[in-house]
């Protein structure tokens, strides 16, 4: 028998992940901003660690200026008004193939916003699709370079 504190967890997380779907379906800076704790931390394979605000918007203004039209589709998700594991597919057009990949990212939350979030992938995948898709190689220093 669930309690009522479990369900009100089970709210809390399930409105986290609406807000960050709708954040990746139509990605803009000032949505991603909405869903961050002041001193969110970002851990992804082959970035460097995020952490703050002004870190966070950094990397993802990277991240957008890298994959002009990226969006994002959550595919599932479990978790609480604690943490929540969100399996997000991303789609890049890029010519006839767009580039798809598929992550999984586990989010703490705190005050219902993202304290930390850890993202698992396999980065050799993603890179592999970029090599293969010329397209994209100007813009991958973009990712990687701190911005002007």
């Amino acid at each position: 028998m669930r309690t009522a504190i479990a369900d009100q967890g089970q709210a809390e997380g399930a409105a986290f992940v609406e807000r960050f779907a709708n954040a990746w379906a139509s990605p803009e800076l000032g949505r991603f901003e909405n869903l961050w704790h002041p001193s969110i931390v970002f851990e992804q394979p082959g970035l460097p660690r995020a952490v703050g605000i002004e870190e966070a918007r950094s990397s993802f203004r990277r991240l957008l200026k890298a994959f002009p039209g990226l969006h994002g589709e959550v595919l599932s998700w479990q978790g609480d008004g604690t943490i929540v594991f969100i399996e997000l597919r991303l789609r890049v057009p890029a010519g006839r193939r767009p580039l798809e990949w598929t992550l999984v990212d586990k989010i703490q939350l705190e005050d219902g916003l993202a304290r930390q979030r850890t993202t698992y992938m396999d980065p050799g995948a993603l890179l592999v699709g970029v090599i293969v898709r010329p397209s994209l190689w100007a813009r991958m220093p973009r990712l990687f370079l701190a911005p002007r």
